[in-house]
């Protein structure tokens, strides 16, 4: 009596499974779109060397920006000079939709004060982009609203 051996067919499915498994995955891979190249990556170069050159002139100005949150709720913005005109940027980074812009408008001592009672308590950062004497700056500081 002949004995029957099944492995080598056991072996050729395995193989022709993994085969299968393989033209799958190179199939479905290729079909992805996948972009490593933003759009207007050029255009979007350009404005984030901008925004360095604004950050470095913000460090050479005689006196340093100044954001302090006060235990009366409040968020004091202090400039080293004078602002022509300009924004202030509220950003939350847990929720996009909490945030909050606002015009940058100085008193005679180089200062504005926000009301921050309204504010969600956690992190927040503060951007403030500006213009003095035709020349464009810009700071970030992070704060904590408790």
């Amino acid at each position: 009596m002949a004995r029957k051996t099944i492995w080598p067919y056991g072996l050729t499915a395995v193989i022709l499974l993994y085969l299968g498994w393989l033209i799958f995955v190179v199939l479905f891979s290729s079909t992805q779109k996948e972009d490593f190249v933003e759009e207007n990556y050029y255009q979007k170069g350009i404005e984030y060397q901008q925004k360095i050159d604004r950050m470095r002139r913000t460090g050479q100005l005689p006196g340093k920006v100044q954001i302090v949150y006060t235990p009366q709720k409040k968020i004091i913005i202090q400039l080293p000079v004078a602002a022509e005109e300009g924004t202030i940027h509220l950003y939350r980074p847990s929720d996009a939709s909490l945030d909050r812009d606002f015009t940058l408008q100085l008193n005679a001592d180089h200062r504005q004060v926000l009301e921050a009672a309204d504010l969600p308590k956690g992190k927040w950062r503060v951007k403030l982009d500006w213009q003095s004497d035709g020349q464009s700056y810009y700071f970030e500081q992070t704060l904590v609203i408790d």
